[in-house]
């Protein structure tokens, strides 16, 4: 799995205000059908990474997370909550110092090798991936 400045932390998934205010009807109005569907999924987004987490430490396949420093979408603490819950022998963390959200784009040579990286070593552990937990997501409280 390779997860490009992705959203881990519950605590760090929260909408910010301006999300909240596109959220309301007439604001809504005014912003484009793609942002409208992206700030819903902002909207939506700690309740589904709190379903995740007790999940995160079943994963038994390789996994690698990829973090600008300078990502302002994404906070770049995202990396910690990876490196405390899933499994260290399958984890490998990437952060660029300069770099900001747009990693596949801004740095395609570093997610290619980071990709070519990950399906070498699917090459090394596919039958221990054939016995990996089918952890079911928890519905998030309240």
């Amino acid at each position: 799995m390779l997860l490009l400045a992705g959203s881990l932390d519950p605590k760090l998934g929260a909408p910010r205000w301006y999300n909240r205010a596109a959220s309301l009807g007439a604001v809504g109005w005014f912003i484009s059908p793609d942002m409208r569907r992206a700030n819903d999924e902002i909207m939506a987004l700690r309740a589904q990474l709190d379903a995740m987490t007790s999940c995160w430490d079943a994963l038994r396949m390789p996994v690698t997370v990829m973090q600008g420093q300078k990502d302002t979408l994404v906070s770049p603490q995202n990396v910690e909550f990876a490196a405390q819950a899933m499994p260290a022998s399958n984890v490998k963390i990437i952060e660029l110092e300069d770099a900001g959200h747009l990693l596949l784009w801004l740095n395609r040579p570093l997610v290619v090798a980071a990709t070519l990286d990950l399906i070498e070593q699917l090459k090394t552990t596919t039958s221990q991936l054939v016995a990996a937990s089918n952890c079911e997501p928890q519905p998030a409280a309240g």
